[in-house]
């Protein structure tokens, strides 16, 4: 190695800090849910009356969560309760 490099981690100024990310077992713990279940959500796609997975990152045979996709799609998945007229 030459003096102009450094044994500093590569960091990017446009990626800021890094992504949080789930594994699949600690997003179906934060969830709720079984590993079988986000497993089958994912990979049987969005079906009526059925669970859709969050969106998902493949690296190699890995599935991993981003905190960012996940929390979109709770948004989407929020119910907010009917007020009642009186």
């Amino acid at each position: 190695m030459n003096n102009t490099q450094s044994d500093k981690p590569l960091e990017s100024k446009s990626l800021g800090a890094p992504p949080v990310v789930f594994k699949e077992s600690e997003l179906a713990s934060i969830l709720g849910i079984s590993i079988s279940t986000l497993r089958h959500a994912r990979q049987s796609g969005p079906r009526k009356g059925h669970l859709e997975a969050p969106p998902h990152v493949t690296l190699g045979r890995s599935i991993r969560y981003l905190e960012s996709d996940v929390m979109k799609w709770l948004k989407l998945h929020r119910h907010q309760p009917e007020k009642l007229s009186s």
